[in-house]
This record gives C-alpha cells, structure tokens and sequence, in this order.
C-alpha cells in the first residue's frame, strides 16, 4: 500500500515540474517591432524537440509549415502580406529525454503587423508653381523630418504642402522623428509653367466689354484685379467694362489668389471726344496700286482711303482731283477701328478728258500737316480696251521660263497688235518715243522672242500694255499697264508636305491647298544652283512677309530644308522667294501656291 502511495506521489510531482518548465519556453522574433508589410521576419522558439516526431509552424495567417525529425530545425521566416495581428504557433511530435524539451503541445506568439509607411505626392507631374500635396502614410510618430529634394527641408507633421520653382525631377523623403526607421520616399516630375493670359484688345472705347481669358491654370477659380478697384475671384474666362478713360494694370492669380505667381496684362480705355489723332493713312486704288489706265468715259475708278485714328470722334476732309477740291468728307471715326472711306458714287472722277489725272485727300479735322499720298490715272484717247489674259498683273517670272502674253477678246476693226515693254512707268503711261512696240501680227496672243526677252531688265519691275491698230495704223484700243518681273533662276524650292498643327497632313495639289486649319506647318527644300556665302529664303502671305529663313555656307546643288508656319485660314497666295541678296530686288528662285 505504502509503494502506491509513493508512486501517484512521484507522478503528482513530474506533473507539477513539466508545467512548471513548460512556461519558460517560448516563441521568439528575430527583431523588434513595429512589423509592417512586406518585412521579412525570422520566429524560433527557446526549446528543442531533436527526439521528437514531425512539427508544425503555423503563421496565422493561412500559412503552415511542416517539418520532419530532423533536429531543431532553426529559425523559420515569413513575410506577410497584408496589415493586421497573427497567432504565430509551434506543435511539435512525441516526447522524448533530451532537455531542456518542448513539453507543451503547442506554443504559440502574438505579433502585429502594419500598413508599409509610404510617401504620397499629388499630382506626382506638377507644373512649376502649382501645389503639390504630399501625405505620409502609415507612420509611427506624427513629427516627421521631410526634405523636398530642391534644397527645402523642414519639420512638420504628416501632411505638407509644397510648390516647386523650377522644373526637373525631385525626391521626396521622410522618416519620423526619434524613430530609428529608414527613409521612405517618392519622385515628382516638375514641368514648366506654361499659364499666360490674353486681353481682347488693348485699346478698348468706354462701355465696350473687354474680355480676359486665363490659359493652362491650374483651378478653374481665379483672382481678377481689374486696377480700378474691382477684384473678384471668378472663371478662366471673364469680361468688364469700364466707365472711365485710362490706363488700367488687369492682373490674375490661379488657385483663387493662393499661386504665388501675378499675370498681367494692360488695357487703354479711350472716351468719346473730338481729340482724335491720325496714326496710319493708306491711299490707293481698288486695283492695289497708285495708278491706272482707263478708257475714256469709264466708271472704274474707285479710290479708298483707309484711316486709323486715336480716340473717338468727327473727322472731316475733302477729295483733291487735280488739286482742286471735289467732294467733302465727314466721319465718325472709333478708337482702334480702321476706316475705310470710300468716294460718293455720286461725284465718279472725270475720265472724259484723255490724259494724266491725279487724286489725293486733304484731312481738315483733326488738323495734320500730313500729306497724304497722291495717285495717278491715265485716260485713254478712245473707249475701246483690252483685257490681258496672261500672265496676271504683278507676275513674277524666271528667266529661264518665258511666259505667254495674252488678250482673250480681240478689238472690233483691230487688224493686228502691239506690244511694249518698259522700265519707266511715266513713259509707258505718255506713250514716248523711245517705247519699242513689237508687232503680233493679228494673233492674240506674244511669246517674246531671245532679243525681247534678254532686253527686260532683271530683278525689276517691268511694265507692259498691248494696243490694237485697224488697217491704216491707227491705235483703236490699249489694254491697261500690268506688271512683270523676271528674277534669275538660280534657286529651286520644293514644297514636300503640309500638315495642320495637329499634325494632319494636308494634300499639296496644283490648284492649291485647301485647308480650314488654323495654321499649316510647311516642309520643304531649297536648292541653290552655285556655291555661296548664304541665300535668304523668305515667305510671304498676300505680299505680307511671315517669314525669313538664313542659309549659310550653301554649296552647288545642295538641298537645305526648311520648315515654316502660315496663317491656314487666310484666303490668299503664299510666296517663296530666295534672294541671292538681303535686298528683295534680287530675287533668284520663286515658288507660289494658294490657300483657297
């Protein structure tokens, strides 16, 4: 009985030493804490099982891992994917002697693990001056060192603002304050600032709107200061009047006013008065030149003036034929407005009389000592008139490619034709002595010959008219005085390709191009036909020049290419012209094309 006794007593006793030690074994990490995703972290536990039969680690998670008999097995490491607190635990196989054991079927450790720390910059592609919000995620401690990547650092919380001054790419880093924790960062890419803004017009009449528009900004709000007192935020686009003359400073701030860069442009406000100034004058015919030929008794003569005043109010005037007053003139003339005044129908210039006859303007109101430009027409002895067909008037020809001059309707009782060729527009006009008229013989139509065409002046405005003689060689009827100039032919320009800005490409046809585009991109080459120091290709839309392209070092039958832009939407004739020197006189290649 007593030998019962002893052994529950024996057992009663390992039962209390085996609980006893098993709360001293434990699962362990390989470092501390905090744990966020992605780390990889090591567990092992304080005991050894080397006698024992297959184990299991579980990393509560989903995530087991079973191990054979093969000694203590070591350190296992995990790697979680997502945010949250695990039960790491260890359960191991029999018992066996060696010590210290794990007596405990299964231990187990508690671990939390956190959202990655991060750094988030929106937008990631700002423009300079634009603000950037820039938060930092997941992180310990509220007080963070930030630095900006462009020479800015400071310490503040979790969240920050920031604008950047110039463009390029730029790294962000942060990392809390006192916490041993590496740096955590991102990039912003910083673009250049491409905001402006456009007026309507700079000079604008009293109660007339004028309209500001805001491009590329940032926020659809903006801070308006009209520089009269009236500020407010409103839209990109927005429009005020003014009720008083001046000189106002319109500026515009994006983001309601909390950019730190101004824009500003300017606006002159004219109020109706009389106190108006001429600024341009422009007089000529409706032909576009300061001459011409009619024949007698006709009613083609309209000459037009074109005025551009400062200020608002009356302007008056008188027509000079001959130099003697004929009609009056009065007007309302608008600031910034170009007006166009035309002759009354009603006072038609005399072409009765054969001969020259000038016309000119004298401005009566506001009082000018400007003199304005005096034209010239020619009346013509009889009232028969040829209309030339070919080439147009104002033809610009090379040399190498003579043309036709022709006259599509034949004069009635003309038996046969003339044609003269002149450099001198007085002698053409007055018919002298020295114009050499060549004979055509009946046919409607001349092709100059070597000698006629050699004796043309080069790189000059030549003028030419053609007259019709019945059988006793009497003049019956002239055409009017066009114009031709033949420049020398060294140069030849090839258009390649057109496209819109869009980069739309446009047919090139011989009849022209046809386009609604803003503007059209033009490829092209120029081939010179000898070597020089430089060539100068210019284009010209509607005679206004657009462009002027330097060639230098050109070498004999080289192609230099060119790129250019032009007004796509302005109906017209587009001109290449190379000159040999800066002097558009001499013109050595040629190329033309319309826009319909």
């Amino acid at each position: 009985m007593k030998k019962i006794y002893l052994i529950v007593l024996i057992l009663l006793v390992s039962l209390i030493s085996v609980q006893s030690l098993s709360a001293q074994y434990i699962i362990y990490a390989n470092k501390t804490g905090p744990y966020y995703v992605g780390d990889t972290i090591g567990f092992n536990k304080s005991c050894h099982d080397n006698t024992r039969g297959a184990s299991t680690w579980n990393f509560g998670d989903g995530t087991t891992k079973n191990l054979p008999n093969s000694g203590d097995n070591g350190w296992q490491y995990h790697a979680y994917s997502e945010a949250g607190t695990y039960t790491v635990s260890y359960t191991y196989g029999p018992v066996g002697m060696v010590s210290p054991q794990c007596f405990a079927a299964t231990l187990t450790y508690k671990i939390k693990i956190k959202a990655k720390r991060a750094v988030n910059a929106n937008p990631s592609n700002p423009k300079v001056d634009q603000l950037v919000y820039i938060q930092a995620l997941n992180f310990n401690k509220s007080s963070v060192y930030w630095d900006f990547g462009d020479g800015t650092v400071l310490t503040g919380g979790l969240t920050q603002t920031h604008r950047y001054q110039k463009t390029g790419v730029f790294t962000i880093t942060a990392r809390e304050i006192d916490v041993k924790h590496e740096m955590v960062y991102t990039t912003v890419t910083v673009s250049p600032d491409d905001r402006y803004i456009h007026i309507s017009a700079p000079e604008v009449r009293i109660g007339k709107p004028v309209t500001v528009s805001a491009f590329n900004f940032n926020s659809d709000f903006v801070l308006w200061n009209f520089g009269e007192g009236t500020v407010l935020i409103g839209g990109q686009t927005i429009s005020h009047i003014y009720d008083k003359p001046g000189e106002y400073r319109i500026t515009a701030i994006d983001e309601s006013g909390e950019s730190t860069k101004t824009f500003e442009t300017s606006v002159k406000i004219f109020g109706i008065s009389d106190e108006v100034l001429l600024e341009i004058a422009e007089l000529r015919f409706d032909n576009g030149k300061y001459y011409m030929v009619v024949p007698r008794n006709s009613k083609m003569l309209n000459p037009l003036l074109k005025l551009k005043m400062r200020g608002t109010g009356t302007i008056t005037g008188h027509w000079l034929y001959d130099n003697a007053v004929y009609g009056l003139v009065s007007e309302l003339s608008r600031q910034g407005e170009v007006k166009e005044i035309t002759m009354d129908r009603s006072l038609q210039l005399p072409t009765h009389e054969p001969g020259v006859h000038t016309v000119s303007f004298r401005l009566t109101r506001p009082e000018t000592n400007v003199e304005f430009p005096v034209l010239r027409y020619y009346v013509l002895p009889y009232e028969k008139t040829l209309e030339t067909s070919t080439p147009p008037d104002g033809f610009v020809a090379k040399e190498d490619e003579i043309p036709v001059f022709s006259w599509g309707v034949p004069i009635g009782g003309a038996s046969r034709y003339q044609i003269t060729f002149s450099n001198s527009l007085f002698d053409i006009l007055n018919n002298k002595s020295n114009l050499r008229w060549n004979d055509v013989e009946g046919d409607l139509s001349f092709t100059p010959g070597e000698e006629v065409w050699n004796s043309i002046k080069r790189n000059k405005w030549t003028f030419w008219r053609v007259r019709g003689l019945d059988s006793f060689n009497k003049v019956i009827g002239e055409s009017a005085v066009n114009e031709i100039k033949i420049v020398i032919a060294k140069a030849e320009i090839t258009l390649n390709k057109v496209t819109g800005l869009n980069g739309s490409e446009i047919t090139l046809r011989k009849d022209g191009i046809f386009s609604g585009q803003e503007m059209l991109l033009i490829k092209g080459d120029v081939e010179y036909k000898d070597d020089s120091d430089f060539i100068i290709l210019q284009v010209l839309v509607n005679d206004n020049l657009v462009d002027q392209l330097l060639f230098r070092d050109v070498k004999k039958g080289e192609k230099r290419t060119f790129e250019t832009s032009v007004p796509g939407r302005e109906k017209g004739k587009i001109v290449f012209r190379v000159l040999k020197t800066s002097s558009p006189s001499v013109i050595v290649g040629l190329k033309g094309i319309l826009i319909r």
